[in-house]
């Protein structure tokens, strides 16, 4: 499968569109990553590994307890030295 597209200016930048069916047959959705190389007089795409997914608030707490993490007795942190209010 292949296609002929147009370049075009995109700020700053010069775009190639990729057509859909190519997009769907190559298995790229819009946010993915894709490797361009230049092989030769060859532009060459291709699927880049997936980046580094860092996780969310939500999977650093999913296994929070309560009951875990709770400190069973008071701590006793001294006698205020500046001008804390207790």
């Amino acid at each position: 499968m292949s296609a002929v597209v147009q370049v075009n200016k995109w700020g700053n930048s010069t775009v190639i569109r990729l057509p859909a069916e190519l997009a769907r047959t190559f298995g790229v959705v819009a946010k993915n990553n894709v490797k361009i190389e230049i092989r030769g007089d060859e532009l060459v795409i291709t699927k880049a590994l997936e980046a580094k997914k860092y996780p969310t608030i939500q999977d650093l707490f999913a296994d929070y307890s309560d009951d875990a993490y709770c400190e069973s007795e008071e701590i006793d942190w001294g006698e205020p030295v500046g001008e804390e209010v207790w």
